[in-house]
């Protein structure tokens, strides 16, 4: 067996359930292939900033739908991702 990254496993499920709830959030539900285009775009924009593989990314926000998507961007542009705490201050 291949080993697979992260954003392989996102990639594969939109493949196979693109409209499957993947996850639910108090005002939506969102698909796999919601959450795959959503992914996908924020990986580009990342590299259009340029932001190269194995550069750092942090993030400091509060737990939201897009927040899972920013872990599958940083997995499928190659970045290290860093999450920030907002209750240390």
């Amino acid at each position: 067996m291949n080993p697979r990254l992260l954003h392989d496993e996102l990639a594969i499920a939109a493949r196979a359930w693109p409209d499957q709830v993947a996850f639910v959030t108090p005002k939506k539900e969102i698909s796999f292939g919601e959450l795959k285009k959503k992914q996908s775009a924020l990986a580009g924009a990342l590299q259009g900033l340029g932001l190269e593989r194995g550069a750092r990314l942090a993030i400091l926000g509060h737990n939201s739908a897009d927040y899972i998507a920013w872990h599958y961007a940083a997995a499928e542009a190659g970045l290290i991702f860093h999450v920030l705490n907002t209750r240390l201050a």
